[in-house]
């Protein structure tokens, strides 16, 4: 989504604003990790994990919804013209996905992924988790593309329709995974958390 983010501008039809919206973008996202390094301690790791990952997937509805209702533009077919009121929509949704990411994902998965390892295994682990975080981002950014051919060549118009409900679809299993499975770790210190997790 942040690799992509012109990209999904000039699909929305924006042209030249493409390059305008991405700043509003770059600006959303400092403010949210501000305003996540000031609240983490006192909300805590969870309930902002849990607070991003809602937002992101609002967004990524949003941003299924405005490509299901576009239509070809006539003047460039490989482009979308959305309905009146929708491409404010796209950016509003732009900006609720990168505040999400910035709020939940890109500051606390490394909070938390710095706490909960064991001090015996924490070098080893750290590695193994950032190795994992990068290679899977990758994943995400090499197949984005190849995946949206994949869902037009199936229902041709609907590439990033399908695409966006897909991303929406893993928000809903990320949710699910830390209700069930990731711990608040605020006050704690490291030697509580290791507790936690020997009871």
């Amino acid at each position: 989504m942040l690799y992509y983010q012109q990209a999904i501008f000039v699909d929305a039809g924006f042209g030249q604003f493409a390059s305008s919206a991405a700043v509003i973008i770059g600006a959303a996202k400092l403010v949210a990790t501000l305003v996540t390094v000031v609240t983490v301690d006192k909300f805590g790791r969870r309930p902002l994990l849990l607070i991003g990952i809602v937002m992101m997937l609002a967004a990524l509805g949003l941003l299924a919804s405005a490509f299901a209702v576009g239509s070809p533009d006539p003047a460039d077919p490989s482009r979308l013209r959305l309905p009146a009121g929708w491409p404010p929509t796209v950016v509003f949704a732009l900006v609720l996905y990168v505040c999400g990411y910035q709020v939940g994902f890109g500051p606390i998965a490394w909070l938390i992924i710095s706490e909960v390892f064991p001090l015996r295994t924490r070098t080893r682990a750290l590695s193994l988790a950032v190795v994992a975080n990068f290679g899977f981002n990758l994943l995400m950014s090499f197949t984005l593309e190849l995946l949206q051919d994949a869902f037009d060549a199936l229902v041709p118009g609907f590439g990033q329709t399908l695409l966006f409900s897909l991303y929406a679809a893993l928000c809903v299993v990320s949710l699910v995974f830390v209700v069930v499975c990731v711990p608040e770790t605020k006050g704690k210190t490291l030697e509580q958390i290791e507790e936690m997790f020997t009871r």
